[in-house]
């Protein structure tokens, strides 16, 4: 019995032990500073990305559809480099580096994706850009075309 309640006692101490010790603190990412540089990166890509969907417009007919930049989404401010700028979906031939020509950023803090849509109203594209913060996934999105407006988001987290 002695020994029954010893060893109760001892499991007891080491879980109090065990729960007791410190746990690391995770610094928390400044998220209104993450969204400025992405919003920062953005304001510089979107002119470009405008353009040259223009120009693929009018020399295909269609507008570009960009799959997902980074096979890992970019995390807490990371840049990482977009590493499938060389994809394109199945049904087109043209691919991220095509599509940009010379002007690929050699790292972002995020990933990028464009989305086309033909509606009642017509068509057009959707990009937006996808980023980790704190373990949250976050979008934002602008859209161009005459269905924009359901289209363009702000900042929010992705279910």
């Amino acid at each position: 019995m002695k020994r029954s309640i010893l060893l109760l006692l001892s499991l007891l101490l080491v879980a109090v032990l065990i729960v007791s010790e410190p746990q690391p603190v995770t610094a928390q990412v400044n998220l209104s500073a993450l969204k400025a540089q992405i919003d920062g990166e953005l304001a510089l890509l979107w002119d470009i990305i405008l353009t040259r969907q223009l120009a693929h417009y009018s020399m295909y007919g269609k507008w570009f559809q960009g799959m997902i930049t980074h096979g890992t989404i970019p995390a807490d401010g990371n840049v990482a480099f977009p590493d499938n700028w060389g994809s394109s979906p199945t049904d087109q031939n043209t691919n991220w580096q095509d599509f940009l020509d010379t002007r690929l950023p050699a790292t972002l803090p995020m990933a990028i994706t464009i989305d086309v849509y033909t509606g009642p109203l017509g068509s057009g594209f959707t990009a937006c850009v996808w980023a980790y913060a704190n373990g949250d996934l976050y979008r934002r999105c602008k859209a161009i075309g005459p269905e924009k407006q359901p289209r363009t988001l702000d900042w929010h987290i992705y279910p």
